[in-house]
């Protein structure tokens, strides 16, 4: 059976995130990152993940202090409003001397 057309699609905005978590300085190891992003009632995902996780990692031997990651981060976020713009937030975990995950200041 044949419908009629609905009209035109409403108008939308896309937000493409695109990039990686390469590296960040500090005095320990064994740390990973997480990321999730915030975002208003009207914004949708539509590829990607917008939470994760990232691989335990160690510092290299020697005097740098960097921590290496390079960790994807790949989502694609769509709305018909501005309002609620998708926001990332990172944080750095590790483990305490009881083995539980804790944020890292």
């Amino acid at each position: 059976p044949a419908h009629a057309p609905s009209g035109p699609p409403a108008p939308a905005f896309f937000v493409v995130v695109h990039g990686q978590v390469e590296s960040a300085e500090f005095a320990v190891d064994d740390l990973y990152v997480r990321y999730g992003f915030a975002c208003g009632p009207e914004w949708r995902v539509v590829d990607g993940v917008e939470t994760g996780l990232s691989q335990i990692a160690r510092r290299a031997p020697g005097p740098d202090k960097r921590v290496l990651w390079n960790f994807p981060i790949d989502v694609s976020f769509k709305s018909t409003t501005p309002s609620g713009w998708p926001r990332l937030a990172l944080s750095v975990y590790g483990l305490d001397g009881f083995g539980r995950d804790v944020p890292w200041p």
